[in-house]
């Protein structure tokens, strides 16, 4: 039974929010990014005995924050690639060995490989965090204990209430005052790690009771970003790292992980967000970071984030700058120490290079993104500098600004796009005076706004149309729906129903149209893929709507005859090259896969094929140029199909067309021929003077029993119509269900003498093959 399904699936793809495939940082891309890195790492700084040195021209090891930054990219590509696991592991026992020392009854990480002076938390901090991330991949228990060894260390240079301030971590073991956020949020998230893998309560209390000190204590400013950390007198640095608030946004993840509490989570967000604001240029995507003071960091909290709460805009964002440190900041596979330096200028320092890695990997266990771009970029100051933040269509409170990193009053110039509008409030709440902007202005100063917007509204002038997709199939109605799963020899329809003013379509095998509607009248296995209606409108605002064809076979239908020229032998009387006899038997029109012959050949130009055996074949399918997406006007016009039993001379027409312009020609004989070898011979090759060959495929059937043939019984005026459809099926049951026409040649299949369902088997079975086989 023929069975039509629709579904209300919608696939959505709009091209103003990400940009062009060609700039988009895919997981392969990074994967090779990371590895370029890493070969370069290992040849420019790793020392005999395996660890790695502290720059191009000082040979001594590296200080620990450096090795555990290499030491953290080696986790995070083994999290990716199995191949880098050993030297993780390897790097993992060579600090252990060559940095843990105990002095004064404490033992910890050392600053310097060898010795033992005065440590430092943030150094251990870090470490843990990477020996954590390879307990991750291997499960081996060691990495845990080493941490948790650590953890011992660092918490000893917690601030307790006899202390100034009375909270966060000291930087390092002489220090008796002050904390530094460097220590203190890194050693947050190292103990909440820790409660994750050994549900050990103090590690929860340690990260919990850290957490909100700095939040109660005001080390996190008005715009969600962290200050560098508390001076012995109790006053902030006010100095701002990315490295200062990554692991207190991965804190917060991770108490929202095991809390499930939402404000955990909204908390980060508003981190990320600040961090946007502060740190990246909405305009170039540039971070105005170094490396190992905040991008290595600041990706390994937007990588957390988007795992928890599945927004693409956080891994867009680190695609967005690591796109630029690569493309414009690398010099000779080294990058500089800011990673928006342009200078062509690189550090010969290990840690800034392994930042880079560590990066890369670690946006490699997504799938990759690509900068946003927006309809509206805010900038704190004239001229389009200062922080920036992009902005989508919507409208923006007092709160919502705030929640996204832009203080109250504090936007003095913005950026448009093609008919976006803005409307600036001075109240928070969408009231007050107002200015209306539908240009880009680089100082609000000039008109009385600058700092003075407290809400706004972004709109759209000329909204983007909708599409709605309708498909049908037969004489139904439309339905609205994008999807259409349908049978051989259906006709289905798809439109898509907008106000925009032109639509295209684009589909498999070179398919186009320039109709809001297409048909697929009958339907072929052929057609089935993903459909692309691109709508443009009056603004020029272009969108697409990708609609969906699964064509199958009906239930219970034959296999297909077989192309008997697939791959097989193929000669031709020249070629071009890339563009050679073979491919026009591969079975493929997709990716230019065709035969062209040479134009500067005299015609009639010809393509040979030996089958490889002997075969009674009545069907033959040639796919001309617009079947592969070229021009119509170079389909083939003249051609003869030709035969022979050698391969060698006086070759047989079997069958001969003229002035044809289809884009696919599907010839039956009359009768089978029984051949080997078989010529497409061309006198005309194109529509117009034009005399190149353009053959995509080439395509030769075996020839049904005589009782397919029959198949074709009945047309309009009851004699065969040259077509197999309902008609014949309607007047062969007949025939069958009328015991007195049992003498009827056509109702007995079987040859028995008796007229039966096995003969309507056999019919319904040879009719389906012949309307469903046979094309591409």
């Amino acid at each position: 039974m023929k069975k039509v399904i629709l579904t209300g699936f919608i696939f959505f793809a709009s091209v103003n929010l990400l940009c062009d495939e060609a700039f988009a940082l895919k997981k392969s891309r990074l994967r090779e990014w990371g590895q370029e890195s890493m070969k370069k790492i290992k040849g420019d700084f790793r020392l005999p005995n395996g660890l790695y040195c502290k720059t191009l021209s000082d040979r001594t090891s590296a200080y620990a924050w450096g090795q555990g930054i290499v030491f953290g990219a080696l986790a995070a590509a083994a999290r990716v690639d199995q191949s880098y696991l050993a030297e993780a592991e390897a790097l993992a026992d060579l600090i252990q060995t060559n940095y843990w020392c105990t002095s004064g009854g404490l033992s910890a990480y050392n600053a310097s490989a060898g010795g033992c002076g005065d440590r430092y938390t943030d150094d251990n901090a870090w470490i843990v965090l990477a020996m954590l991330e390879l307990y991750d991949i291997t499960g081996n228990d060691v990495y845990i204990q080493r941490s948790e060894q650590a953890m011992d260390f660092i918490m000893e240079f917690e601030n307790g209430t006899a202390n100034t301030p009375s909270g966060g971590i000291r930087w390092h073991e002489s220090n008796t005052c002050g904390t530094r956020t460097c220590s203190t949020a890194p050693v947050c998230l190292a103990n909440l790690v820790l409660y994750s893998k050994t549900s050990k309560a103090e590690y929860l209390q340690n990260g919990l009771r850290i957490y909100q000190w700095a939040l109660d204590y005001g080390l996190q400013s008005d715009r969600g970003t962290f200050y560098e950390g508390v001076h012995c007198n109790g006053t902030l640095d006010y100095v701002k790292l990315g490295y200062d608030t990554a692991p207190f946004l991965q804190a917060a993840v991770e108490l929202y992980k095991i809390t499930d509490d939402q404000q955990y989570l909204r908390q980060a967000k508003n981190m990320a967000y600040a961090l946007e604001t502060e740190m990246i240029n909405a305009r170039t995507n540039a971070l105005h970071q170094t490396g190992k003071w905040g991008g290595h960091d600041m990706t390994n909290a937007f990588v957390d984030l988007y795992e928890v709460d599945q927004n693409q805009r956080w891994i867009n964002l680190a695609a967005g700058y690591l796109r630029f440190l690569h493309d414009n900041c690398k010099t000779e596979g080294r990058y500089p120490e800011d990673w928006s330096s342009t200078s062509g200028d690189f550090t010969d320092d290990l840690i800034d290079q392994a930042s880079a890695a560590r990066a890369y990997w670690t946006l490699a266990r997504t799938q990759g993104g690509a900068a946003q771009f927006y309809p509206a970029v805010l900038f704190d100051s004239c001229g389009y500098q200062g922080w920036s933040l992009g902005l989508d269509y919507g409208s923006y409170s007092l709160d919502d600004l705030k929640f996204r990193g832009v203080l109250n009053n504090s936007v003095s110039s913005f950026l448009l796009e093609d008919n976006c509008s803005v409307k600036l409030y001075d109240a928070g709440n969408f009231s007050g005076e107002t200015l209306t902007k539908s240009l880009s202005d680089n100082c609000l100063n000039y008109e009385g706004w600058g700092n003075r917007a407290s809400s706004l509204k972004i709109t759209n002038r000329c909204p983007v149309h909708s599409i709605t997709p309708l498909v049908k199939t037969g004489s139904s109605d439309w339905a609205q729906s994008s999807v259409c799963y349908a049978e051989v020899g259906d006709a289905v329809s798809f439109k898509a129903q907008t106000d925009a003013v032109h639509c295209s379509w684009k589909g498999p095998n070179g398919f186009t149209s320039s109709e809001k509607s297409i048909t697929f009248e009958p339907a072929l296995l052929m057609h089935s893929g993903v459909y692309t209606a691109v709508c443009t409108n009056s603004c020029g605002t272009v969108k697409e709507k990708m609609f969906k064809l699964n064509v199958s076979n009906p239930e219970n239908f034959p296999h297909e005859r077989s192309n008997l020229a697939l791959n097989k032998q193929v000669t031709a009387d020249s070629y071009i090259s890339g563009e050679h006899p073979a491919l026009a038997v591969d079975g493929s029109l997709r990716s230019n896969s065709k035969w062209c012959a040479s134009s500067g050949r005299i015609e009639p130009h010809w393509l040979t094929v030996d089958l490889g055996d002997y075969y009674d074949v009545d069907t033959f399918v040639i796919a001309h140029a617009a079947a592969g997406g070229e021009y119509q006007s170079w389909n083939t016009s003249d051609f003869c199909i030709q035969a022979n039993q050698d391969g060698q001379g006086g070759w047989e027409d079997i069958l001969c067309i003229e002035e044809n312009s289809g884009s696919i020609t599907r010839a039956v004989l009359d009768e089978p021929k029984r051949i080997r070898f078989v010529r497409l011979h061309i006198t005309a090759p194109t529509q117009g003077t034009d005399p190149a060959v353009r053959i995509y495929e080439f395509q030769v059937f075996e020839a049904f029993s005589e009782h397919c043939l029959k198949a074709d019984i009945s047309g309009p005026a009851g004699q065969p119509d040259g077509a197999v459809d309902m008609q014949d099926y309607f007047l062969i049951s007949e025939k069958w269900r009328d015991a007195d026409q049992t003498e009827n040649y056509l109702g007995d299949f079987n040859g028995d003498s008796e007229v039966n369902l096995n003969d309507l088997l056999i019919f319904s079975d040879r009719w389906l093959s012949c309307i469903g086989s046979g094309c591409l």
